[in-house]
């Protein structure tokens, strides 16, 4: 009588030091290109509008904008995986691996529907204060599981948390001083939109990396699983 071989989940292995090197590639190649067409259109105009527009940092449907949204789904996946894991060995930890995994979420979401952009229309506060009071809730309710976390994982998260809010919020709040609507064309601006896009992104790529470094010290290889149910 023969037997079926058990399923053998299919998986999506990772290399932290290869996933790093190929995402900061893709975000130096972004700024870079962002930088040169500014640059033309400042001065010779030689570029399309529509080719610049496809490569503005500053535009919600943009290459840039749909990789920065990308990076931060992936990061929520791999959270993802961590807390699904956690929920398999009944850890005590699962439930804010899970909130990780939903706030980089809502990240990535956001880049797409711009709901920041939304509140600030809506109302005379800036989207920073609400947004900023909702975060230091979270941060206290994380607070005790991220002194439980290992020294690497939890100092990668300090890093690349302070670096993504540095742009996101730090230097949003400093080019609101300075522009509006009617002073945005000029190189200047361009340069801004740089560096808080470019701290942005570059903080999505070390919270992706601290996720991978991560899985790879629990359990030798950062992989998610994508077998069907038995």
């Amino acid at each position: 009588m023969s037997t079926n071989p058990p399923p053998t989940p299919y998986l999506l292995t990772f290399n932290s030091a290869t996933v790093t090197r190929m995402l900061l590639v893709i975000v130096g190649a972004l700024l870079a290109i962002h930088l040169l067409l500014q640059y033309d259109r400042f001065t010779a105009q030689r570029t399309p509008w529509e080719i610049q527009q496809l490569f503005d940092l500053d535009e919600e449907q943009s290459v840039p904008n749909w990789y920065s949204s990308a990076a931060l789904g992936f990061a929520a996946l791999l959270a993802a995986g961590i807390a699904s894991r956690a929920r398999r060995l009944t850890l005590a930890d699962a439930s804010r691996w899970g909130a990780v995994s939903w706030i980089l979420l809502y990240l990535c979401f956001d880049e797409v529907a711009g709901l920041h952009e939304t509140v600030n229309s809506l109302s005379p506060i800036s989207w920073t204060i609400p947004f900023g009071l909702l975060a230091l809730v979270v941060a206290a309710w994380m607070l005790p599981w991220a002194m439980r976390l290992p020294a690497p994982t939890r100092n990668g998260f300090i890093i690349s948390g302070a670096v993504y809010v540095m742009g996101a919020v730090g230097i949003e709040l400093l080019t609101s001083q300075f522009f509006d609507e009617s002073n945005k064309r000029q190189f200047s601006y361009a340069l801004y939109t740089v560096t808080e896009e470019g701290l942005e992104m570059l903080g999505a790529v070390l919270t992706i990396r601290t996720l991978l470094r991560h899985m790879e010290a629990e359990s030798g290889e950062a992989s998610l699983g994508l077998g069907a149910a038995r």
